[in-house]
């Protein structure tokens, strides 16, 4: 048993003590490990206002209350919306297949193309749904693939998160539609790559980087200004004219300087508006076969992207891809932090008293 140890002189007695003074020594026990956690339990029970019970330990079950939305960590907050997109993953995955890939890209590349960087208004949005942005020249041709995305969106808002956490917004449909055709639509690349291995298909993919995207972005389907997107087929001096002024409050500025390292370049004029514009035509290699030859530095372009796409990963191709398509997806967005969060379920606990 541990003690506790108390030293204290004695009064001297005689002369000869008083050179020697005896010492008494007071042993104290200290409290056994029980009577210590029957006072903390008696403690924490009175606190709660329960009885202490009499007898044997007995475990009291104490419901904490439950955390609201506003009360969350940023982590509990990224966690509930990396849940409820990984579900909304899981369910387009019934409705999109490898083809869509450039139609999904461009309802992305169209829906972000309204952004007006001098009022901040347009982009990823997702107003390129709306009745009046679908009837446009750029866009007609897309319906088909906007229908499958309503059938997944709507899947989504039925499935058990979708309900519990609010239904998906029109403009993180359309990114999530985008990635998952991207997704199945490289995975056939792998395959093909590798012979129609699946197991050596599946390894390559652990050496590609992942196609991450982001959710949480409110809707506004006021629809867009019209007239600011080329339509399919158009001609590449308009292309050209408009990844010049993309998102760039200072189009006269950056005119005619594409390719040159020593002037102010466009935000869109040079890889990532190639591979945007192209990523979204119906055939996108055919496109860049297209246009490359209107601007010398997209035919730079252009052999770089072919050149990678003939290797094994496709490591400059695709991370070029993913890092416009990132941009697109950002662009004019309005995030909402809280977005598909829910008030956190109590926990339970025991103190056994």
């Amino acid at each position: 048993m541990a003690t506790s140890l108390r030293v204290t002189p004695s009064a001297p007695a005689t002369r000869a003590g008083a050179q020697s003074r005896a010492r008494s020594v007071v042993v104290k026990a200290a409290p056994a490990r029980r009577d210590l956690l029957l006072g903390a339990g008696a403690a924490a029970a009175a606190a709660l206002n329960l009885a202490a019970p009499a007898g044997p330990a007995q475990a009291v079950s104490i419901k904490l209350n439950e955390i609201p939305v506003e009360g969350q960590s940023p982590r509990q907050l990224q966690e509930q919306q990396a849940a409820y997109l990984q579900n909304a993953i899981a369910v387009m995955r019934e409705y999109v297949d490898a083809s869509d890939a450039p139609g999904t890209f461009r309802l992305v590349f169209n829906d972000a193309g309204t952004y007006d960087p001098v009022t901040k208004t347009g982009g990823m949005n997702g107003s390129v749904t709306s009745d009046e942005e679908m009837s446009r020249p750029e866009n007609r041709d897309l319906k088909a693939v906007l229908a499958k995305l309503a059938k997944g969106k709507a899947a989504i808002d039925a499935s058990p998160l979708g309900q519990s956490a609010g239904p998906i917004s029109w403009a993180d449909t359309l990114v999530v539609g985008a990635k998952v055709a991207t997704d199945k639509a490289w995975d056939d690349v792998r395959v093909e790559k590798t012979g129609g291995d699946l197991a050596k298909a599946g390894t390559l993919k652990g050496f590609s980087k992942p196609f991450v995207v982001r959710i949480g972005r409110e809707d506004n389907l006021t629809p867009g200004p019209a007239g600011v997107l080329p339509a399919p087929g158009a001609s590449p001096e308009d292309i050209s004219a408009f990844l010049n002024a993309f998102n760039n409050p200072d189009p006269a500025g950056t005119k005619g300087n594409g390719g040159n390292p020593f002037a102010k370049q466009a935000p869109w004029g040079g890889l990532r508006g190639f591979i945007a514009w192209t990523s979204g035509a119906a055939d996108p290699f055919a496109e860049e076969d297209r246009i490359a030859p209107a601007e010398k530095f997209w035919q730079s372009i252009q052999v770089d992207l072919v050149r990678s796409r003939k290797t094994t990963t496709r490591t400059t191709y695709e991370v070029a891809y993913m890092e416009a398509f990132d941009d697109l997806a950002r662009l004019g967005a309005n995030f909402n932090p809280k977005k598909y969060c829910q008030a956190l379920k109590p926990a339970q606990s025991e103190l056994k008293l």
